[in-house]
């Protein structure tokens, strides 16, 4: 098994600082989708499953409403 290091630096007071705490957000996600590609293949699955959600629940809604202002004519008749 390999031996395992810490990449990190020193700050101006002699603190130890993480590399990934100091690469910002987007180089870390490049990193991750670069030796990772099934990770943005799933992110983006799983955003497109989020967005059908979203849609079929407006459609919910839409068809609910549609379904008691039915109702109210019919009573009103």
């Amino acid at each position: 098994m390999g031996e395992f290091k810490i990449i990190g630096n020193r700050d101006a007071d002699g603190n130890f600082v993480a590399s990934a705490d100091a690469w910002p957000p987007e180089k870390i996600e490049a990193l991750f989708d670069r030796y990772n590609p099934n990770r943005k293949l799933r992110l983006a699955r799983e955003k497109l499953a989020a967005e059908q959600n979203k849609q079929a629940d407006s459609d919910a809604v839409k068809a609910t409403d549609n379904q008691q202002e039915n109702k109210k004519e019919d009573s009103a008749i």
